[in-house]
């Protein structure tokens, strides 16, 4: 059998030495760190990242030049990897002894000789995200007073109705969030269902507040208030499912309902929500051509024309809200 050849030293310290020029060259920061959890190397940008001179680091532990490191979760990876190997990338803010931070992503590798730091400084991006989520907050902030807005001139319109939309906006939100949809997904239907009726505006106030029985042509002019909403809203940068979901919130599964008489599949869960929530908010509350019918007969409406007009998994969602959770609308 033939031997394998051994090594000359001296290639051996060539490679080394090679190696070591490259990670010198690296504008990332490069330091070996000893099973003692002594400094091996550090290149110069890693002495740059530390606010330290190599001197001062190099045959020194981790916990003498920086004290208390020991306790962060950083630390936690780094003996992680040392002990068991392991190899992580983290984003890390660092905090010097002069006070001073900064954030560092950091590629956590074994070697030979204990573990193997990559650092990259990343605090200028930090910042812009940071930047950025401050603008996102005030965007949105902005986005809610807009809705907020639209929804107190339909009150105007209709003071009969005055927190009917923020009604339905809490049952909705609260059916939503035990569906477990998603954040967004549940944001928007708050929203959606807080100007569910902006159509509205549309409509004659003496009609709106009639305390009779609507006429025909009244009943068909209160009925182009999904449409008109539908149509001021499908212009705004929002979600298609947000315009959509107050086009059809009045749909109905059986196809009884308006504008487009859509049936099943064809009604988005948004809408099918806002029709659940707006029927028995509506049936619950006052009106100006009856008395509130109280939220016992709302229920049992739902109840009974379920997998008919109302979807029943959402159905039973509803009943379990108020019969076994105890939800109540808060009154104004």
């Amino acid at each position: 059998m033939k031997k394998g050849r051994k090594r000359n030293p001296d290639s051996i310290e060539k490679t080394e030495i090679n190696y070591y020029k490259t990670l010198d060259s690296l504008l990332e920061g490069c330091q070996i760190i000893g099973f003692d959890w002594r400094y091996l190397y550090l290149n110069d940008v890693t002495v740059k990242h530390g606010h330290r001179r190599k001197e001062e680091l190099l045959g020194n532990t981790m916990m003498e030049m920086y004290p208390g490191i020991e306790n962060t979760d950083m630390f936690a990876k780094l003996k992680s990897c040392m002990e068991k190997r392991i190899t992580y990338l983290i984003e890390n803010e660092f905090t010097y002894p002069d006070g001073t931070k900064t954030w560092f992503e950091l590629r956590i590798e074994p070697v030979p000789d204990g573990i193997f730091i990559l650092s990259i400084d990343i605090d200028e991006r930090k910042k812009a995200e940071e930047e950025l989520e401050k603008s996102f907050k005030s965007l949105k902030k902005n986005f809610r007073d807009v809705i907020n807005a639209m929804a107190k001139i339909v009150e105007m319109r209709d003071p009969y109705t005055a927190g009917h939309q923020h009604r339905v906006a809490d049952l909705a939100t609260a059916m939503a969030k035990e569906m477990n949809l998603e954040d967004q997904q549940v944001e928007q239907i708050n929203m959606a269902a807080i100007i569910h009726d902006i159509g509205k505006i549309y409509i004659p106030p003496i009609i709106l507040s009639k305390p009779g029985k609507l006429t025909d042509i009244e009943l068909r002019l209160v009925r182009t208030h999904a449409s008109s909403g539908y149509d001021i809203i499908k212009n705004f940068d929002f979600p298609s499912s947000f315009a959509k979901s107050i086009l059809q919130h009045h749909e109905r599964l059986d196809g009884s309902g308006y504008p487009q008489g859509l049936k099943g599949k064809d009604i988005c869960v948004e809408a099918k929500i806002l029709a659940i929530a707006d029927v028995v908010e509506a049936m619950a509350s006052p009106r100006p051509y009856r008395p509130a019918l109280g939220i016992n007969k709302a229920l049992e409406e739902i109840e009974l024309h379920k997998n008919v007009k109302y979807d029943p998994a959402i159905v039973d969602i509803c009943l379990r809200l108020f019969r076994k959770k105890r939800f109540k609308f808060e009154k104004e």
